[in-house]
């Protein structure tokens, strides 16, 4: 391990709190919570004066919701390794997934009904947490120093902001405006906060590293001499210079060479001669001859 001293050390967190691509990742993912933060503690007693719903079936009806979380988590992880520049469109989707379901959940009037809207709202997390996490961790690569620590402070201090303020909250807005202007004051705030992801659209234009490797090996007609790479004959060159490899064995290895029996008597490597009585002629195969 290395010693403190040498170590990097990490962006301070208001640094990272300025930077308008990190603070918008940041309000996405609080976004991305608040319908589930002003929900819960309000829908218990939306469905026993609607659906004269059990205590059972208050619990129960969030049960469902993991199935298409982790889907979401599967799906994301799947499009964000084929797609990363698309990362913030995944999350935009996100958002606006969660505020289309969150505005017709006061028009389910049955409990089996209610589940469907409760299962679009955790999907569009999943796709929301999923593609914005490692879009933070990216941009601190980029931007900053590779330390992680503070970044993902932040996103876990968007997620309790927004658990921290919707039970305080969402009570007083359902008793002054009553649960369906609850959902849909959710639903024009993701939806409407949706296109700000734009800012991220520009942030992953680099090309893949695995797709660089093959380009440094296989040329665009698919050998494997890129004709912007070329291999060179440091002292085995007809005229004792370097030379390109075109692809073929118009060079032999040079441990061939030292093994072969020289067709002359001159020195085949740049090396200065140990006999003085050398000079160089560029009219011979070698760079020294005999005077």
């Amino acid at each position: 391990m290395l010693p403190p001293e040498d170590r990097p050390k990490g962006t301070p967190i208001y640094r990272l709190l300025l930077d308008p691509y990190i603070a918008v990742c940041a309000g996405a993912l609080a976004m991305s919570n608040v319908s589930l933060a002003f929900l819960e503690p309000t829908i218990s007693l939306w469905m026993k004066d609607t659906m004269n719903s059990d205590e059972w079936e208050i619990g129960f009806v969030w049960l469902p919701a993991f199935i298409p979380h982790i889907f979401g988590v599967f799906l994301t992880v799947k499009l964000a390794r084929n797609y990363p520049q698309y990362q913030w469109l995944m999350a935009a989707i996100g958002l606006a997934v969660e505020g289309v379901f969150c505005f017709f959940m006061p028009f389910a009037k049955a409990y089996f009904v209610l589940i469907f809207p409760i299962m679009g709202i955790c999907f569009g997390i999943a796709l929301v947490d999923t593609a914005l996490l490692p879009t933070l961790g990216y941009l601190v690569d980029l931007r900053y120093v590779s330390v992680y620590g503070s970044v993902y402070a932040i996103a876990d201090i968007s997620y309790s902001l927004a658990y921290a303020f919707g039970p305080i909250v969402a009570g007083s807005v359902v008793h002054a405006i009553g649960f369906l202007w609850l959902n849909v004051l959710i639903f024009v705030t993701n939806v409407g906060y949706a296109p700000i992801l734009l800012m991220l659209r520009k942030i992953h234009k680099y090309k893949r590293f695995d797709e660089e490797e093959e380009d440094v090996l296989v040329s665009p007609s698919g050998s494997f001499h890129h004709p912007d790479y070329k291999t060179y004959v440091q002292n085995g060159g007809l005229h004792g210079k370097p030379q390109p490899i075109n692809g073929g064995d118009d060079f032999a290895n040079h441990l061939k060479i030292a093994n072969q029996r020289p067709l002359y008597t001159g020195e085949i490597d740049c090396y200065p001669p140990a006999n003085v009585d050398y000079s160089y002629h560029k009219d011979t195969h070698s760079f020294y001859e005999q005077r």
